[in-house]
């Protein structure tokens, strides 16, 4: 697993460096390892009257339109409200990336 993680991290780096992408700034809303103290805030925000995606996904990116956080396992995730990014990704590469 480990060394999976570690190919995953630095083909994200190449692809970064390849394609003279900036560095993209680290979310600050995760505590616990891989993120799962944010994982049970989306799964449990419907019972605690919340809803997921305006109180817990948008907020962070309302400083920074494009942040980079460690998911379950590892992986890297980057989050984007950018709408420039999100046309370029889906105009050259879209079967390269999970959306959702």
């Amino acid at each position: 697993m480990a060394t999976l993680l570690l190919l995953a991290s630095r083909k994200f780096l190449a692809f970064a460096k390849a394609n003279n992408c900036s560095p993209v700034r680290e979310a600050q809303d995760q505590t616990w390892p891989w993120g799962l103290d944010r994982l049970y805030a989306l799964l449990t925000a419907h019972r605690n009257g919340k809803d997921a995606l305006d109180d817990y996904m948008a907020p962070p990116l309302y400083e920074y339109k494009t942040l980079q956080r460690k998911s379950i396992g590892g992986s890297y995730v980057i989050e984007t409200a950018e709408p420039a990014i999100a046309q370029a990704i889906l105009s050259t590469q879209s079967s390269d990336f999970a959306l959702g």
